[in-house]
């Protein structure tokens, strides 16, 4: 399935890395897509599919600051847990 090829949760991509990664927004799953308020917040800091960035966790949560965007965004490891990204071959 070419779809989840390459394709890593945003928090087992955090538990991997040691706490911190880089990585371009994939997908975005249902849990967030129906939260109008929260996709806001999400489109407003920049996490959008295709969309590259830094992810990190910081006290309990986990820190997002995406390339161009001033903004960045902490959001609750529940939620981090619905955003998917394409794992930067390092």
């Amino acid at each position: 399935n070419t779809f989840e090829e390459g394709v890593i949760g945003l928090v087992k991509l955090l538990d991997k890395s040691g706490g911190s990664a880089r990585g371009t927004v994939r997908r975005l799953a249902e849990p967030v897509q129906v939260d109008p308020e929260l996709l806001q917040q999400l489109r407003d800091a920049g996490v959008l599919p295709g969309a590259t960035g830094e992810f990190g966790y910081s006290e309990g949560y986990v820190l997002v600051q995406m390339d161009g965007s001033d903004e960045g965004l902490e959001l609750p490891v529940e939620i981090a847990s619905h955003v998917f990204l394409l794992a930067e071959q390092s």
